[in-house]
Formats: C-alpha cells, structure tokens, sequence
C-alpha cells in the first residue's frame, strides 16, 4: 500500500494534511493502522477516543492536528452551505 493509494480515502486525506500541518515525518505507519482498522471516512476518526487513538499508537500532537483539521472542514462545510451573503449567480 502506498501513502498515494492510502490519501483517496477521506479519512487518509486529513491525516495526510494534519501531519502536514505539524510537519509530521512519515505519515504512512499511521494511515497503514487507519486502513487496517477499516477507517476509510473522515467522520470515522471523530468518533475515536482518546484510548482509540492511543491502541492506534498515533502521537497526541498528531491527533490534535486531526481534529483541529476536522474541526475546521465542519465548519468550512457549515458556512458554505448557510452563507446566503452573495447567492449564486444565475
């Protein structure tokens, strides 16, 4: 598996961009366990508690960037769909 192959999953894409964020070395042992554990969706890793992530053996500076960057889509998300200020073009 590769760390491209790994980054099509929604999930991979934020750990991918939270171990960015940090400068994080070598993402791809932590998106090898997010695969093996069937976490393909970003909404999967809100729902991870601290002991998850903790079996998951990922850095707690990594998961803070995760759901920082988690945090952050929402609200991205959010706003774009209830931003009525410039209605689209037509």
């Amino acid at each position: 598996m590769t760390q491209a192959s790994m980054s099509s999953s929604s999930a991979a894409s934020i750990v991918v961009a939270s171990a960015e964020r940090i400068q994080f070395s070598d993402p791809r042992s932590v998106l090898q366990r997010v695969e093996l554990e069937a976490i393909k969706e970003d909404w999967q890793l809100e729902y991870l508690d601290s002991v998850q992530w903790q079996a998951l053996e990922v850095p707690m500076g990594l998961v803070s960037s995760i759901r920082r960057c988690l945090e952050e889509r929402k609200r991205s998300r959010s706003s774009s769909a209830t931003d009525t200020r410039f209605p689209p073009v037509t």
